[in-house]
């Protein structure tokens, strides 16, 4: 038996519905998340929010002190490289369940890969490299 136009307005509404109610939830989580790296000699701790935010940076070690200026630059740029790195493949996981399968492209959650890009690949269009 068929279903009539209402019925599937009616289905389709509580699809978008339920989806929504995913959604929100997904996005409280995100905002509460936090992401924690630290330097490979641990002297740097590194804080980010679920959408790659510096939030904190805390020195653990007083060795900070003893290094050159861009010594120190250096370990506090890799460092909050890789915190914001794993804040964007932590953000790609949380979404990943919602998306369509042509929109988790490998290399999205690492940057490598556009909006535009995804949206071509998408489309069956190619795209320049």
């Amino acid at each position: 038996m068929a279903l009539d136009s209402e019925e599937m307005m009616r289905q389709a509404q509580e699809r978008l519905r339920q989806t929504e109610e995913r959604l929100a939830k997904v996005r409280k989580e995100v905002e509460e998340t936090r992401i924690t790296v630290r330097s490979t000699d641990n002297m740097i701790t590194v804080v980010v929010d679920g959408k790659g935010e510096l939030v904190s940076i805390a020195f653990n070690t007083a060795k900070w002190r003893r290094m050159a200026p861009a010594e120190l630059g250096a370990a506090l740029v890799k460092t909050i490289n890789k915190a914001k790195e794993d804040s964007r493949a932590e953000l790609m996981q949380s979404y990943s369940g919602m998306m369509p399968k042509p929109l988790v492209p490998s290399g999205a959650a690492e940057g490598r890969i556009s909006l535009e890009d995804m949206l071509n690949r998408m489309l069956g269009r190619s795209t320049a490299s």
